[in-house]
């Protein structure tokens, strides 16, 4: 057996039975994703802190009630956010929620009329193959000031792009011309790929505590992660336009 490894989703919580013990980490988040010699350690809400998202005093939805969503729905609480927790299974959102002092919703009562400033997902909907998939509904995902995809395949998810794109009421102002000295205000949208590499830098450092790891080596890194990303899976690009503008 290996002495360190990751566990992905959906492991984390699954495996803390067969440790011999948890770092303090691992056991404030009840999720495990490092483990050396026996010992589960969380490194993910390092990943997920340093992305600094507007979190403070903000309404805060986040999907899913696994590994990784419980270590953003708590992250979001300490930050003093207000928490509401959603999943394919009401039974487990609650539990969660009654955990961290948060809110549950059904994920099927969702709608645009209960809008959240911040969006988390915490599950797998819209990664590779399935990348149709929504985890909320789209007028939701409009409404939001801030989505943040923990999906880094593909890069930009269905949710990520439903952000960045207009909605059609913006779209009218814009034909109209009311929005010329109104500036549209893009939304902030980050998927997760900066969560990996900085969970993967902390887990280096429990396996390997005398590594030195340069601040230029973690930039050269952090450039060549999306195109070493998009190698491994490709995107299919569809070009519309006139004749000849390919």
């Amino acid at each position: 057996l290996t002495d360190g490894f990751n566990i992905t989703i959906p492991h984390k919580e699954a495996i803390i039975p067969f440790l011999a013990d948890l770092d303090t980490s691992a056991a404030d988040f009840r999720a495990v994703n490092t483990v050396l010699n026996h010992r589960g350690y969380n490194t993910d809400w390092i990943g997920f802190r340093r992305e600094q998202l507007p979190l403070a005093d903000r309404s805060v939805l986040v999907v899913g009630a696994g590994g990784v969503a419980r270590t953003l729905a708590r992250e979001a609480r300490l930050a003093g956010a207000r928490v509401t927790v959603t999943s394919r299974t009401l039974s487990r959102s609650q539990k969660l929620a009654a955990e961290l002092g948060a809110a549950a919703l059904p994920l099927e009562s969702l709608t645009a009329n209960q809008p959240f400033e911040v969006i988390l997902n915490g599950t797998p909907a819209g990664m590779w193959p399935r990348t149709s998939a929504l985890p909320v509904p789209e007028a939701m995902a409009r409404a939001a000031d801030c989505l943040y995809d923990t999906i880094y395949n593909p890069l930009a998810t269905k949710l990520l792009l439903i952000g960045r794109s207009l909605s059609p009421e913006q779209i009218l102002a814009d034909q109209a011309g009311e929005n010329i000295h109104k500036p549209v205000q893009q939304p902030i949208t980050r998927n997760g790929l900066e969560m990996l590499f900085e969970q993967a830098l902390a887990a280096q450092q429990i396996w390997h505590p005398e590594a030195v790891f340069s601040e230029a080596d973690q930039a050269a890194i952090r450039r060549l992660l999306p195109a070493a990303v998009i190698s491994r899976f490709p995107l299919k690009v569809i070009l519309n336009g006139f004749m000849g503008s390919g």
